[in-house]
């Protein structure tokens, strides 16, 4: 039945001893029959058991196929994903660290798909609880976006953006409030005022020029600090929203960051 993942996930669980039995353990088709079943068994709500049989698979995968065959690098991406929804952050961001070198060796260190990486890495650092590590790394998958895509690319706003974020949750609101305001107009420029990033981005402005605010009330503020906070403005009011922020997908879209 269309749209019965669990379904999908329970036909293919009873597929994989057929297919293996018949083809053995190692071929090509068996391994695939095992991704597509560990797929829709995370796609059903299994996000635990779905990153369990990608490590599973991974492993098999490297021994078979090698660490630089593109089979095993999607198998790693789907581990690291699924390790990420099942809760596991430092394990995804030690997968994506591993993901990150084989794409360098396999794509070079300019390929888009290596600089998306290299942007999950850090992200997933930053959840898994280093988010000083996570502003640091993402001020240079910047860089290299500005070089490699240009500084008007959609994925090089996600990465200020996403910097920007992680540089407010290091401590840094002011930073962070600056960062963004310095986005802003380029966003514009590029995408348009409407644009749903925009938006995006403005809700992040306010939350950080807030946070700057409620920060430099306190004693300990420097005046220099004060004088930035100032020269920020106050927040716009605004409802209350869900988005708090993006990050790129596999695909170079974007998804809400949680508070």
């Amino acid at each position: 039945m269309a749209g019965d993942a669990t379904g999908a996930a329970e036909a293919l669980a009873s597929l994989v001893p057929l297919v293996t039995r018949v083809l053995g353990p190692h071929h090509p088709a068996t391994l695939a029959t095992r991704r597509s079943a560990a797929s829709w068994q995370g796609t059903a709500g299994d996000a635990a058991g779905a990153a369990t049989a990608y490590g599973r698979l991974l492993a098999d995968t490297l021994r078979v196929l090698g660490a630089d065959h593109p089979a095993t690098l999607a198998t790693r991406h789907s581990h690291a994903h699924w390790q990420c929804l099942a809760g596991d952050a430092a394990g995804a961001a030690d997968e994506y660290v591993h993901l990150l070198h084989a794409r360098m060796r396999v794509l070079g260190p300019d390929h888009p798909s290596t600089l998306r990486t290299w942007h999950d890495v850090a992200w997933w650092r930053g959840e898994a609880g280093d988010p000083t590590s996570a502003a640091q790394t993402l001020t240079d998958v910047v860089e290299a976006c500005r070089r490699v895509l240009g500084p008007d690319h959609p994925f090089t706003f996600t990465g200020r953006l996403t910097q920007a974020h992680w540089r407010g949750l290091a401590g840094d609101a002011i930073g962070a409030a600056e960062s963004i305001a310095e986005l802003l107009p380029d966003m514009a420029r590029v995408l348009g005022p409407d644009h749903r990033d925009i938006r995006t981005a403005r809700d992040q402005l306010a939350r950080w020029r807030s946070r700057a605010a409620e920060r430099c009330g306190a004693p300990a503020c420097s005046a220099d600090s004060k004088a930035a906070a100032r020269s920020l403005g106050r927040p716009r009011a605004r409802r209350p929203k869900a988005s708090e922020g993006f990050r790129p997908r596999r695909k170079g879209q974007c998804v809400k960051v949680r508070r």
